[in-house]
């Protein structure tokens, strides 16, 4: 007897999982919806993985699916499925998000900068400014690093902040637009601080 994709997806065999995870994927029924976000929070790392790929592969439209499910006491779902939305530049994954940033718990903080610096959009950058003077330092140090990631796309963006507080530079501001720009920005920088 053949089993049913929804049975396979909880089977130990990678090669079974996998098929009935494909399975599911081509169904697009609100029945598989619901199998594969149960896999977002299975003991199997590589299973959760592969669960949020496929749902990033249907697209935008699974954003408001997914919204209603956040739940921080489940950290693996909660974690996979705030990455799953920041996959993309939509206004209200990126609100949901943002609502994280303020957390208490610092790694739950962590897990909204990773999810809003997936896609490197201005609208993210500026979001995620803010954080680079975040009270922890994990998070602080993680905001730097992923804002690097979105390169020269914010260095004018970074000009204008640091063109108007000058009297008052943000160090961490200064150091990210020194790390984007390299030897270029320089002489920029030196004429600041010297006016």
């Amino acid at each position: 007897m053949e089993k049913s994709p929804y049975e396979l997806i909880h089977s130990f065999d990678e090669t079974l999982w996998r098929q009935g995870l494909e399975a599911l994927v081509v169904e697009h029924s609100p029945a598989a919806i619901e199998a594969v976000f149960e896999l977002l929070s299975d003991k199997a790392w590589r299973k959760r993985e592969t669960a949020a790929k496929s749902l990033i592969e249907w697209g935008p439209e699974i954003i408001s699916m997914l919204i209603p499910r956040i739940n921080v006491q489940n950290p693996d779902e909660f974690y996979w499925i705030l990455h799953i939305i920041g996959h993309f530049d939509d206004q209200l994954g990126r609100g949901k998000i943002r609502e994280y940033l303020d957390h208490t718990d610092p790694e739950i903080r962590g897990y909204a900068v990773r999810a809003l610096s997936i896609c490197t959009s201005m609208a993210n950058a500026q979001i995620l400014y803010p954080l680079l003077n975040d009270p922890n330092w994990a998070v602080r140090k993680l905001t730097f690093e992923r804002l690097l990631a979105f390169g020269e796309s914010i260095l004018d963006d970074l000009r204008k902040l640091l063109s108007t507080s000058k009297e008052d530079p943000n160090h961490p501001f200064v150091a990210l637009f020194v790390k984007i720009g390299k030897e270029g920005v320089l002489p920029e920088l030196t004429r600041y601080y010297e006016s």
